[in-house]
C-alpha cells in the first residue's frame, strides 16, 4: 500500500466542514480529480521512474517528429509556418503567436500548481542527461578490460553522432526537413555550409553541456527554473517527508543518491531545485520493500500538512491558479477559433497605379498588385473575377492563373473602362469593387474589397 488510508480530500485539506466555500469547490472541480488519479495509481505501486521514462520517450519522439510530420515548423526560406499540418503565410503569423501564448500560460499554470514537473518529466535537458548517463553506464559495464580513455572515446563518438542528429533535427524546424537531408548529404548548394556549421555548433554546445554541466545547468542557469521560482507557492506540488517508520531512514541515503539534482528531500524547507521527478519516492519505497515493510516516508503533496488547514494562507495560491487557468482556457479558445477558421487560400490586393492609360482618351485603367497564397497540398487553377455595381470593367491582363502548393504568387492585373461603354458621367474619386478568386467549379474561394480610382472627369458626351 503506497498511501495510508486517508482520503484525497483530507490530504488536500478539504474536509467536509467547508464544502460550500467557493475556493473548496474550485479545488474539488479542477484539482481533486487529478489528485485522485495519482492517489489511485500509487495504490498499485506503479513506479514513478517508469512513468517518467515513458513521458521522456514520448517527449523525445515528439521533438524529433514534430517538424517531420508538419506538426510545428517554420520555413524561413518562404516565410511560412506549418502548424498541425496547416500552412500559414507571413501575414498570418499571429496564429503562431496565439499558439505560443497558449503554451506560455500552460507553463505558468503547471508551474503554479505542479512546480517543476516539466523539468523532471519532459525537459530535453533531462532527456539528454539520462541518455548520456545511461550510455556511459552501459559502456562501462560491458567494456571489460577497456581503459578509461577508450570508454570516454566511445561515449564521445556516440554523443557526437547523436548531437549532430539533434542539430539537423533542430534545423528542420526552420528549413524543410527534405531540404536539410538533401543539401546536407546528397546535393550541395548555398545551404550546405550553413546547415553543417549550425549543426556542428549545436553539437558542440550539447557535448559541452553533457560533459561539464548536465544538471548543474538545471540548478544554476535554467531560465525556466528561475521563472518557476517566481510562481512557487506554499501549496505547489512538492515532495513531502512524512515518516511512516523513522528507523528506515537511519543510515540510509537512497533518496539523496537517486536524486540527480543532489538534494535531500527529507528537509522540510521548500527546495526550489527539486523537479518533482519522484525518483526519491521510488527509492524510498524500494527500501521499505527490501526490508519487508509496508509504506514509505516520502510522498507527493500539495504543500505541507499544516499549510493545508490554513485557509488564509491558501488564498493567494487559489487566486493565482484560478487566474492562470482562466488565461490558459481563454488563450486556447482564441487559438482554436482562429485555427478552425482556416482558409487554404488567401489574397491581398493593392491599387498601385491609378492613371494607367493617361494617353488614351477612350480608356482609363488601374493597375493592382495581387498576392495569392496557397496553403493546400495541391496545385490550384484559379480565375480572378471582379464585381462592380457602377463600372463595366475589363481585364487587360490574363485573369486565369495557376499556383503551386505551399507557395505564394504575385500578379499584376490591370482593369480598365471604355468611354463608349459608360452610361453616365463619372466624377473623380474611388469606386468600390470586389476582387474574387474562383475555382473551376465557379466556387468563390476568396474575395477582397478594393476600389477603382478615376482621377479625371470621365464624360461620355465628349
Amino acid at each position: 500500500m503506497a498511501f495510508p488510508l486517508i482520503s484525497p480530500f483530507e490530504r488536500l485539506g478539504m474536509s467536509g466542514e467547508s464544502s460550500n466555500n467557493v475556493e473548496t469547490k474550485f479545488w474539488k472541480g479542477f484539482f481533486v480529480p487529478l489528485y485522485i488519479g495519482v492517489y489511485e495509481y500509487m495504490k498499485y505501486n506503479i513506479s514513478i521512474n517508469f512513468i517518467s521514462k515513458v513521458l521522456l520517450v514520448i517527449s523525445t519522439l515528439f521533438i524529433i517528429f514534430a517538424p517531420l510530420l508538419n506538426i510545428l515548423r517554420i520555413n524561413v526560406l518562404k516565410g511560412t509556418i506549418v502548424l498541425f499540418g496547416r500552412y500559414y503565410f507571413i501575414n498570418e503569423f499571429y496564429v503562431l503567436w496565439l499558439f505560443l501564448l497558449f503554451i506560455l500560460f500552460a507553463f505558468i499554470f503547471v508551474s503554479i500548481v505542479f512546480g517543476r514537473v516539466y523539468c523532471g518529466f519532459v525537459c530535453p535537458q533531462t532527456i539528454l542527461s539520462q541518455i548520456f548517463e545511461g550510455l556511459f553506464g552501459f559502456i562501462k559495464k560491458r567494456a571489460g578490460g577497456l581503459s578509461k580513455p577508450a570508454i570516454y572515446a566511445a561515449v564521445l563518438i556516440f554523443m557526437t553522432v547523436l548531437s549532430l542528429f539533434i542539430g539537423f533535427n533542430l534545423i528542420a524546424y526552420f528549413i524543410p526537413p527534405s531540404l536539410v537531408a538533401k543539401h546536407a548529404f546528397l546535393e550541395q548548394n548555398y545551404l550546405t555550409p550553413y546547415i553543417w556549421v549550425i549543426a556542428g555548433f549545436i553539437a558542440f554546445l550539447i557535448i559541452f553541456d553533457m560533459m561539464l554541466l548536465r544538471h548543474k545547468y538545471c540548478i544554476y542557469a535554467c531560465p525556466y527554473g528561475f521563472i518557476q521560482f517566481l510562481f512557487n507557492d506554499s501549496r505547489t506540488l512538492r515532495i513531502l517527508y512524512r515518516p511512516a517508520n523513522n528507523s528506515m531512514c537511519k543510515d540510509c541515503t537512497d533518496c539523496t543518491d537517486s536524486c540527480f539534482m543532489k538534494i535531500d528531500p527529507r528537509k522540510k524547507a521548500l527546495q526550489v531545485q527539486c523537479v518533482n521527478c519522484g525518483y526519491c519516492i521510488d527509492s524510498c519505497k524500494e527500501r521499505f520493500d527490501s526490508k519487508n515493510k509496508k509504506g514509505k516516508n516520502l510522498f507527493y503533496s500539495f504543500g505541507l500538512d499544516e499549510d493545508k488547514k490554513n485557509k488564509v494562507k491558501n488564498r493567494p495560491f487559489f487566486y493565482k491558479a484560478a487566474i492562470a487557468l482562466f488565461l490558459l482556457l481563454a488563450s486556447f479558445l482564441i487559438f482554436f477559433f482562429k485555427f478552425s477558421n482556416y482558409h487554404y487560400l488567401n489574397q491581398s490586393i493593392f491599387n498601385i497605379n491609378q492613371n494607367y492609360f493617361t494617353r488614351n482618351p477612350k480608356m482609363f485603367g488601374n493597375k493592382y498588385k495581387l498576392i495569392v497564397e496557397n496553403g493546400s497540398n495541391e496545385t490550384k487553377r484559379l480565375k480572378i473575377k471582379v464585381l462592380s455595381s457602377k463600372l463595366k470593367l475589363h481585364f487587360l491582363t490574363k485573369s486565369k492563373f495557376k499556383i503551386e502548393p505551399h507557395s505564394s504568387l504575385t500578379l499584376y492585373p490591370v482593369l480598365y473602362i471604355l468611354k463608349n461603354e459608360t452610361k453616365e458621367n463619372f466624377k473623380k474619386g474611388p469606386y468600390p469593387l470586389i476582387f474574387q478568386i474562383i475555382n473551376s467549379k465557379n466556387t468563390i474561394i476568396s474575395e477582397k474589397n478594393t476600389v477603382f480610382f478615376i482621377t479625371k472627369i470621365f464624360n461620355n458626351k465628349k
